[in-house]
């Protein structure tokens, strides 16, 4: 049995007003808005220079101009391209600290994203998510996770020796962030293919969401709006059997 934990990550509604977009066949994931001051202008964390995979555009023109004036780099993270996710533990950041909860090797970190589904990758016009969300083009999706390898500290081991040994955390945003120490979870990582619906907006609950995680987990992650779930235990090829 593995501990699995899931977070919801990406931009939302409460931070840019904007998901992800789910085009036919491929996902445009836009992370949210960074408003910390970051150093040395890491330019893979520019919006108006990560290049979407599916459209070939600047994730830039799929922000509002509001957020398109006011910020210019983004907080990429998860990074399931790169196998790692950096964060503090819990009250600070949301991983679990407590030692019965914390996760581990080979325990089971998933990734949750509000996501529309759209046609039309030649448009840039930005989305009403409000009106997604009524006509039942919205929703909250699982599209990745990691498979836990290593949990380091760079409080502990400073941020020199966490990317010799691991140099892709030199693209982790709280890198440039000014004395930012997070932890980082190492391992192998996925995407899906085809993100798994948890719920479709405005009421559409997946039925098959109870056999991945059961009633409890599910009925919690409603009552706090998919932001996260409580560490429960799974079989851990039974759920990747299931996402994938």
């Amino acid at each position: 049995m593995a501990k699995t934990l899931l977070l919801r990550v990406y931009a939302e509604s409460a931070n840019g007003g904007i998901y992800s977009i789910l085009w036919e066949n491929c996902l445009t994931i836009l992370p949210i808005p960074e408003r910390q001051t970051l150093r040395n202008d890491p330019q893979h964390l520019r919006m108006d220079k990560i290049i979407d995979k599916c459209t070939n555009k600047p994730i830039k023109e799929f922000y509002p101009k509001r957020i398109r004036e006011k910020y210019l780099y983004v907080h990429y993270d998860p990074r399931l391209d790169k196998g790692f996710y950096t964060d503090y533990y819990m009250p600070k950041g949301r991983l679990p600290k407590k030692k019965d909860k914390r996760l581990g090797e080979n325990d089971l970190l998933l990734f949750m994203a509000g996501i529309i589904k759209r046609e039309k990758q030649s448009s840039t016009k930005i989305p009403s998510i409000n009106k997604y969300n009524k006509n039942g083009k919205a929703g909250i999706f699982i599209i990745g996770g990691i498979i836990v390898e290593e949990i380091i500290d760079t409080e502990e081991i400073g941020w020199k020796k966490a990317i010799k040994k691991y140099p892709e955390l030199k693209l982790s945003p709280h890198y440039y962030r000014y004395r930012d120490k997070p932890v980082a979870v190492i391992g192998k990582s996925f995407i899906l293919e085809e993100p798994y619906p948890l719920t479709i907006f405005p009421r559409i609950i997946n039925k098959d969401a109870y056999q991945l995680l059961g009633k409890e987990i599910l009925y919690n992650m409603i009552r706090n709006n998919f932001r996260r779930s409580r560490v429960f235990e799974t079989n851990l090829d039974k759920i990747l059997k299931i996402l994938k």
